[in-house]
C-alpha cells in the first residue's frame, strides 16, 4: 500500500458520521441561550401585567346579578386606568360601601348629573324608562341627583339586590373596573 493511499484512508476516517453534526446547544450559542431562557421572564411579566395593571379576574358572589350573571362565574376586569370613567350600562366591580370588605358587582344605572326616579316599580334616568324593578325592599318613591364623580348601581336582579337604591351612589374612586368578559365556566364563557 503507498503511502499517499494510507493518507487518504486516514483522512477519509476522520470525517466519520456525528463528527460533521453540530449539537443545537452548540449551534446557537450564548445568544441564543439567553434568549431561550428570558422567554419564559417576559411571559410571566405579561402575565403580571395583564392581570394586575389592565385586568383583574374575580368571582360572582350571589344572584344578584341574574340571568347576566351566576353566582360563581368568573369574570375578568378592565380597569378603568387614564381617566376613564364608568358609562351607563356598564357592568362594574366596586368595594362595597357599605363597610364590608366584600366587592360586589353590579350595573351602572346612572352617572354623575343624572337624575334617577323611582316610583311605582319602575326606574327612570332622566326621565326616561330603563327598567322595572322591584318595590319589596323600597317601602316609597324617591328622586335622587347623582353626584359629580360617583354612579348609581343596580343589580340585574333587582328583587334581592344590594344596591344604590339602599345604600347610595357609589364614589368613582371606588370601581375597580368594567366586566367585560365570563371565563368560567366554560358553559358561560362569553364577552359582556
Amino acid at each position: 500500500m503507498s503511502m499517499e493511499r494510507a493518507i487518504a484512508m486516514e483522512g477519509a476516517g476522520a470525517s466519520a458520521p456525528g463528527r460533521d453534526k453540530v449539537r443545537f446547544r452548540d449551534r446557537i450559542g450564548l445568544p441564543g441561550w439567553t434568549v431561550l431562557l428570558l422567554i419564559p421572564v417576559f411571559f410571566l411579566a405579561g402575565v403580571f401585567f395583564v392581570t394586575d395593571v389592565v385586568s383583574r379576574p374575580i368571582q360572582v358572589r350571589g344572584p344578584s346579578m341574574y340571568p347576566t350573571l351566576h353566582d360563581g362565574d368568573r369574570v375578568f376586569l378592565l380597569r378603568y386606568r387614564f381617566g376613564g370613567h364608568p358609562k351607563r350600562n356598564d357592568i362594574v366591580s366596586f368595594k362595597d360601601v357599605t363597610g364590608q370588605p366584600d366587592v360586589l358587582i353590579k350595573r351602572a344605572v346612572a352617572v354623575g348629573g343624572d337624575r334617577v326616579t323611582f316610583q311605582n316599580g319602575r326606574v327612570m334616568v332622566n326621565d326616561r324608562y330603563v327598567h322595572k324593578s322591584s318595590v319589596t325592599r323600597v317601602k316609597r318613591p324617591f328622586t335622587i341627583l347623582i353626584p359629580r364623580d360617583t354612579i348609581f348601581v343596580m343589580g340585574d336582579n333587582e328583587a334581592i339586590s344590594l344596591d344604590s337604591r339602599y345604600f347610595g351612589p357609589v364614589p368613582v374612586r371606588n370601581i375597580e373596573g368594567r366586566a367585560y368578559l365570563i371565563w368560567w365556566p366554560p358553559g358561560h364563557a362569553r364577552r359582556l
